[in-house]
Order: structure tokens, then C-alpha cells, then sequence
């Protein structure tokens, strides 16, 4: 696979004249110090060491789609690195690819992705350990959503689970539920090697815990999922919700549609007065309306900044609107409490299930028949009796002396079968004592089998614990190696 290394990255960077005022990279790690950020104060030995201050590296992961409308379905994954301090005035200059891949040929995170991440890692490493001319690198950050911070660390916490959270015990449910703002979080939250521990698998770990002074820390959440995707869009929503229920764009009571066109024709004359370009779609009900929910505008990215600002400026002018007043407005109205997100309305329906049944009448004929039939069966019963009696009685005597042979055969028959089925009984006891051999043998075998299963377990289980200690003696070990004989 073809990838571009963040050694030759940087480089290539530091060799076309980019450079970082020393007094921002002291501000940075001044920052860090005082809030006493777990991951700076480990690395205080290795900095103070080194001639100039270190500059930080991000590296960042995620996937999108190739084409919105052209290939909805295929996606592509990628990583980057970026230099936190360097603030270039387009974002798209400061990202710099280190390897993509389309989605559907990744085999398996292990087999596709841990290989990348290790040469990375490596390359990461000579930043730490080498540096480009006399600038040492730190990576301080391994950022992106939920899911590729899930693929790269495989990490058993996740949002699907019960244990919801990688950073400290809070779980779906119970004293320590995430929703239970009042929990004892703070009590449970991992450290580095507790993360090490009892979050990452023993075996196929993840490359990115050997990166140099690796902590739990470093692990970010992107911003742009958490605010621009996420915050955004309900903060977005309510306020053009409270806008609409407000009549700002005219009578809602026909629905949204014709009020939120005029809102993107309102937003759009605003963005273009000030020379901004979105690819923001026309507003719609649907893309504003989430069922039992209330209002939650879907937008992208760099959109949602837009439209923010935007309504920023609505609710601004909203604020200062002699609404009150009887004015050409007089319709709308701030006395009565609008709610930011759609008011429920849950609406009960009865029904009521008729049932139908069809009855029909009996004629006078057919009730005496049925009637008259017991009587009837009555009558051809006693017959019956009657004519079978006759019939014995003439019978008897000639049966007498048949009756006396018939038993007597019947004795010898029953004898002799008497005799057979206990000679099958017999053979049969013999084939039940083979089976009891065969089970006991059977059962000897599978004991056998279960002690060398446990046994692979157990060696197993020391493997993995050999491996995490291997893993946290990396991690926990200063890394006094990595300073150039020359610092």
C-alpha cells in the first residue's frame, strides 16, 4: 500500500519555509502545565531537555463518501496528520493525507489498517526521536468520531453496549448511568494503564499505544461531530423553530414549507452579501422535523457554522424588534412561551370493533325431527339388543366346546412367546452394558479433551498478560533513548 510518511511530511514542510513562533509552542505547552493535563506533565522531562520547543502533531481518521448523488454508497477511509499551531487561512492547507483507502477493500482492521498504523507509528517515532533539522515533534493527539477511534483501538467500551464509555465506567443504566449528571464519574476515570488493561484486546493491541509517551489523553474527540454535527443541530433547529413559531416568514399554519423557502431565501441573500459560499440545500420540513423529537436541523459541516451565524443574527434582530409595539407586525407576538423544540402532541384514537352475527330460523318440521330423534335411537338400540340376544343364545352351546380348544392353544402360544421375549430381554441387557462401556470411555475421552482446553486457556490468558505487561512496560518506561546525543 501506498502511503506518505508524516517524516516526509514534515520535512518537506519545513523545507518549503514553514515556521511556528517558539512564544505560540510556549503558550501551548504553558496551557497544558496549568491545567495539569496528565500527558504534558510526562513529557515535561523530554522538553525541557531538547534545545527548542517541541512541536505538537495530530493525527486524524475518518470516512465519507465519494459522491453524495453520483456513489451514495461507496465510501473511502482515511488518515491525516496536521500540525495543531499551524493555522493556514484555508483548513483544507493544513491536513495532510497520510493514507486512504476505499472502504470496501479494508479485509479487516487488523489485517488492513494495524500495518499502516505501525509503519506510522514508526515514522511518528523518528519525529520524536530524530526530528527535522533542530525541532523535536510530539504527537498530542489522536482525533476523530466515535467510530475510528473504535476501529483503531478496538477498544471493548462503545456506544452499543453497556459500558458506554472507554475514559471511566459510566454505562446505560444504574447509579452510573451517563444520563445521571449527578454520578461519581470522576471516581472511575481509566488511567493509561487501566485503559491498557481492561480496555484493549491482549492480543493484535493496537499500534498507536507505542507511540512515544503515549496517554489516554491524546485520545480527542473531533469537534466538528461533537459541535458541527452534533450541538449545532439541535441549537440551530430550535432557533429557527422558535423563528417559525413566531411567524418571522409568514403563517405556518398551512405547515412549514412555503415559510422555511422564504428562510433559505433569507439566508442565502445574507450569505451572499458577505461574499460566503455553502452548499447548503433548500430547507425543508423534513430535513428540520424529527419525529417525537422537535426541531433538528441536518447540515454539514462547515454549513452549520454558516446557518449558526446566521440565526445569530435572526434572534439579534429578533431581540431588538418592537415586537410589542402595534406595528406592521402586530401579529407576532413574544407574550405568549415558545418552546425550542416542537411541542408533542400525542393524540389517542379509539375504535370500535362491531361484531356481526348471522342467525337464522328453524322451521316447525325440523324441531319435531330433532325432537322425536332421541327416541328414534332409542328404539333401534333396544332392536339391536334385542336380536343380538337371540343370536348368543343360539350360538351358546356350540360355542362351549370351541371356547376350551381356543384357550388351550391360546396358553401354549402365549408360552412360547412368553419364552422369546425373554430371550430378547437377555440380549438386550448385554447391549446395554456395551453402551455403558462405550459411554464411560466416551466420558474419559471428553474429560481428557476439556483438561487440555483449559490448559490452552490458561496459557493463553498468561500470553495475554505477558503481552499487556510487555505493552505497559513500553508506555510506563522514560524514554531517555530517544534524545540525540547531540541535546
Amino acid at each position: 500500500m501506498q502511503m506518505l510518511l508524516p517524516e516526509a511530511i514534515v520535512k518537506h514542510l519545513f523545507s518549503c519555509g514553514l515556521e511556528i513562533d517558539d512564544r505560540i509552542v510556549n503558550s501551548y505547552w504553558s496551557h497544558l502545565e496549568n491545567v495539569n493535563d496528565d500527558w504534558a506533565v510526562q513529557t515535561e522531562s523530554f522538553r525541557s531537555a531538547v534545545s527548542r520547543p517541541v512541536l505538537p502533531l495530530g493525527c486524524y481518521g475518518d470516512e465519507a463518501q465519494e459522491g453524495l448523488q453520483n456513489a451514495p454508497l461507496l465510501k473511502i477511509f482515511g488518515i491525516f496528520m496536521n500540525l495543531p499551531l499551524y493555522r493556514p487561512k484555508a483548513t483544507r492547507l493544513s491536513r495532510y493525507l497520510i493514507f486512504c483507502i476505499e472502504s470496501s477493500k479494508v479485509y479487516s482492521i487488523q489485517e488492513t489498517l494495524f500495518p499502516v498504523l505501525r509503519r506510522m507509528v514508526e515514522s511518528f517515532n523518528l519525529l520524536t526521536e530524530i526530528g527535522v533539522g533542530d525541532r523535536r515533534f510530539l504527537v498530542s493527539e489522536v482525533r476523530g468520531d466515535q467510530v475510528f477511534i473504535r476501529q483503531v483501538f478496538s477498544h471493548k467500551s462503545m456506544w452499543t453496549a453497556n459500558q458506554i464509555c472507554f475514559r471511566c465506567a459510566a454505562c446505560t443504566g444504574g447509579p452510573l448511568s451517563y444520563t445521571n449528571y449527578d454520578g461519581d464519574w470522576a471516581s472511575t476515570v481509566r488511567s493509561t494503564e487501566d485503559f491498557i488493561q481492561d480496555e484493549l484486546p491482549a492480543q493484535e493491541c493496537s499500534p498507536l499505544v507505542d507511540l512515544y509517551f503515549f496517554n489516554i489523553t491524546l485520545i480527542k474527540n473531533c469537534t466538528l461531530h461533537v459541535i458541527n454535527l452534533g450541538l449545532l443541530g439541535v441549537a440551530n433547529g430550535g432557533a429557527l423553530g422558535l423563528l417559525l413559531d413566531l411567524q418571522w416568514w409568514g403563517d405556518t399554519s398551512a405547515g412549514y414549507e412555503e415559510p422555511l423557502s422564504k428562510a433559505f431565501d433569507d439566508f442565502t441573500a445574507w450569505r451572499r452579501a458577505r461574499r460566503i459560499y455553502t452548499s447548503q440545500p433548500r430547507f425543508r420540513p423534513k430535513a428540520l422535523l424529527r419525529e417525537n423529537y422537535g426541531f433538528y436541523l441536518n447540515c454539514k459541516g462547515f454549513n452549520a457554522r454558516v446557518v449558526c451565524e446566521w440565526l445569530r443574527q435572526k434572534l439579534a434582530d429578533l431581540s431588538a424588534s418592537p415586537l410589542r409595539n402595534n406595528d406592521e407586525r402586530s401579529h407576532l407576538s413574544l407574550d405568549t412561551p415558545v418552546g425550542f423544540n416542537l411541542p408533542r402532541v400525542d393524540s389517542f384514537l379509539c375504535s370500535l370493533c362491531a361484531m356481526v352475527a348471522d342467525s337464522g330460523s328453524l322451521f316447525l318440521s325440523d324441531i319435531v325431527l330433532l325432537s322425536a330423534l332421541p327416541c328414534i335411537i332409542f328404539i333401534g338400540a333396544l332392536l339391536w339388543c334385542i336380536n343380538q340376544a337371540k343370536v348368543f343364545t343360539v350360538s351358546l352351546g356350540v360355542g362351549k366346546t370351541r371356547k376350551t380348544d381356543e384357550v388351550s392353544s391360546d396358553y401354549h402360544l402365549l408360552q412360547s412367546k412368553h419364552a422369546c421375549l425373554q430371550k430378547r430381554f437377555a440380549a438386550m441387557e448385554v447391549e446395554l452394558e456395551e453402551l455403558r462401556l462405550e459411554l464411560t470411555t466416551l466420558h474419559q475421552a471428553h474429560e481428557i479433551e476439556r483438561s487440555g482446553r483449559q490448559f490452552l486457556l490458561a496459557y493463553k490468558k498468561l500470553a495475554a498478560i505477558s503481552l499487556r505487561l510487555e505493552k505497559l512496560s513500553w508506555v510506563m518506561v522514560p524514554k531517555w533513548h530517544v534524545l540525540a546525543l547531540n541535546v
